[in-house]
């Protein structure tokens, strides 16, 4: 009896310890939202009333925007990890057309991989069926399994962005040819702050299991295939509804 009574405390203290960690971080990332918010304004502001001729001030104020807007992207991540703790990961759905979508990522996506000389397709079938999907979530999931992708290509490579039905559902495909995963990583990618050694280049963990997450959420589900060497595909699948 004593040891039984020992484990139900055990584990409602772990449940509280989880609690208050997870209200602590949604707190912690409201609260740099506003300061965050303040300083992209005002970095905006600088930008516009930047003398012609100062490239060097102009390429400072553009390394601080993307540095703002890579910690405000980390901020999300954190409030949607503890959404999704607390399961309540709601979602707006609504029709979206696919190949607009994908040309959105492609634009998203085509300077960086130009800069690397990484070559960047994304395609779909004309009869790809319309989804009922929260748009901004879907575009998330892509952006960040095509973000990885070109993180981790190496100059020359290829990425691969396809969508095609397939028994009442729309496969999506990530295809590069990067280094690839262990085989005895790919169970642990979509785990929490996972991260393969890739020289550092990685984020804190956190986009792979949102993407999961999300995908989840709309009924479909999210794997990986990699050989080490040639490459990593990442798959995922949305139910088409009527």
């Amino acid at each position: 009896m004593k040891q039984s009574a020992d484990r139900s405390s055990s584990r409602a203290h772990d449940e509280r310890a989880t609690q208050w960690r997870d209200e602590t971080l949604a707190v912690v990332a409201h609260e740099l939202r506003d300061p965050l918010h303040t300083i992209a304004v005002g970095l905006e502001a600088m930008l516009k009333l930047q003398q012609p001729g100062d490239e060097r001030a102009a390429r400072q104020l553009v390394v601080m925007q993307r540095t703002v807007r890579r910690m405000n992207r980390l901020i999300l991540d954190l409030l949607d990890v503890t959404r999704i703790e607390a399961e309540n990961f709601a979602l707006a759905q609504e029709h979206v057309q696919v190949q607009p979508l994908l040309n959105e990522v492609f634009e998203l996506f085509e300077a960086p991989a130009r800069q690397r000389s990484i070559s960047l397709t994304c395609q779909a079938p004309q009869a790809v069926p319309c989804l009922i999907v929260e748009r901004d979530g879907l575009l998330r999931v892509l952006s960040n399994l095509v973000g990885n992708a070109v993180k981790f290509t190496p100059p020359h490579g290829r990425i691969s962005v396809h969508a095609r039905p397939v028994e009442g559902a729309l496969h999506f495909s990530v295809e590069d040819t990067g280094p690839g995963i262990p085989s005895e990583s790919l169970p642990q990618v979509f785990d929490r702050f996972w991260q393969a050694n890739r020289t550092g280049r990685g984020g804190i963990g956190l986009g792979l299991p949102i993407a999961k997450a999300i995908v989840e959420a709309h009924g479909g589900r999210i794997w990986a295939e990699s050989i080490q060497g040639r490459g990593t595909t990442f798959h995922f699948t949305v139910p088409v509804h009527a």
